[in-house]
């Protein structure tokens, strides 16, 4: 049990230690994506837009409703001239 204590104990150590190396240039310390630099600020492997979870509200990261193309782009219940982003569109100027 003795011989025990220091492996658990050196073993416990490496563990630790290597969790604090950043060889890699992510910033894995910082749990805030930054959503317009082009880096994966928050360490989770996805960077400003894609990091869906933390940027989804970013308004680059919104989708624009496209007019014309019969398809829901903003995610919001409406497609083209039902949607209230497309009330001034030139598209929608006879519906």
């Amino acid at each position: 049990m003795k011989t025990i204590l220091p492996l658990l104990f050196t073993a416990a150590l490496m563990v630790w230690a290597s969790a604090c190396d950043d060889d890699d240039n992510t910033n894995e310390n910082n749990t805030v994506e930054i959503c317009d630099n082009g880096l994966d600020d928050d360490g989770n492997g996805l960077a400003d837009c894609e990091d869906t979870a933390a940027c989804a509200d970013f308004p680059a990261c919104i989708p624009q409703e496209v007019c014309d193309d019969g398809e829901d782009n903003d995610g919001d219940g409406d497609t083209d001239c039902d949607d209230a982003d497309c009330v001034d569109d030139a598209a929608c100027a006879d519906v």
